[in-house]
């Protein structure tokens, strides 16, 4: 079992404003493909047009869209960062999150000679521990001149 023991808020402050950026984007294209839609639809049914109404329409989704982006970016980042520092916080007083990891993440386990049965608080690692497998060498190696 591998677990963790703190987040950087900043970069989780960074990641859940790039997925709530994604969200708010997607939704207003989504929100401007159905005004095209809707406008299209009228016309093919042939129906009077107000072209300024359609026009304000189209620029409202995107200027929306933009503003809830900037807005949901900011928020995103305050509130990954806010959660980050809470999980650090809980964490450190009762024990982080533990993982058990399998496939090639499990070599951390077979290179520090620990069996799965052990405990987490037993296992102790740092950032510093983890090191990727060594490569074979091969018949070709690189030289610089």
């Amino acid at each position: 079992m591998v677990e963790l023991k703190r987040i950087d808020p900043e970069a989780a402050g960074k990641i859940i404003s790039l997925i709530v950026v994604g969200f708010v984007v997607i939704l207003g294209v989504v929100y401007v493909l159905l005004v095209l839609f809707t406008f299209f639809l009228t016309i093919l049914a042939g129906a009077s047009i107000d072209n300024g109404g359609f026009l304000l329409m189209l620029l409202g989704g995107i200027g929306t869209t933009l503003f809830f982006a900037i807005v949901g970016a900011v928020l995103g980042f305050v509130k990954g960062w806010i959660g980050a520092a809470l999980y650090n916080w809980i964490s450190h007083m009762m024990g982080g999150l533990r993982f058990e990891i399998s496939g090639s993440l499990g070599l951390i386990e077979a290179q520090h000679g620990s069996n799965k049965r052990s405990s987490a608080s037993s296992v102790k690692r740092t950032t510093a521990e983890i090191r990727p497998p060594k490569r074979p060498s091969g018949k070709i190696r690189r030289t610089t001149v």
